[in-house]
């Protein structure tokens, strides 16, 4: 038992169901997630730039304009949402 500024804190008290400790997991997922994706993005870039995949992956998305500016609307929504 740990006693800090006369609280008293036992080993019991502290367990996974406390919702601090999910929002604390989620939080921390979110995070790798969005490196990971952020990593990903950059390390294609890198390849591209290399001619090691080719750039412009995405081009049935940009033959038609229409296509392409609502496939832009939806990453700047997604962008705002983050």
């Amino acid at each position: 038992m740990t006693t800090f500024a006369s609280t008293q804190i036992n080993s019991t008290d502290i367990t996974a169901d406390q919702p601090g400790m999910v929002r604390r997991a989620t939080c921390l997922a979110y995070g790798v997630i969005a490196y990971s994706v952020g990593v990903t993005g950059l390390g294609a870039i890198i390849l591209a730039m290399a001619g090691t995949i080719p750039l412009g992956g995405l081009a049935p998305f940009t033959q038609n304009s229409f296509v392409a500016v609502l496939f832009n609307i939806a990453l700047t929504f997604l962008f705002g949402i983050q």
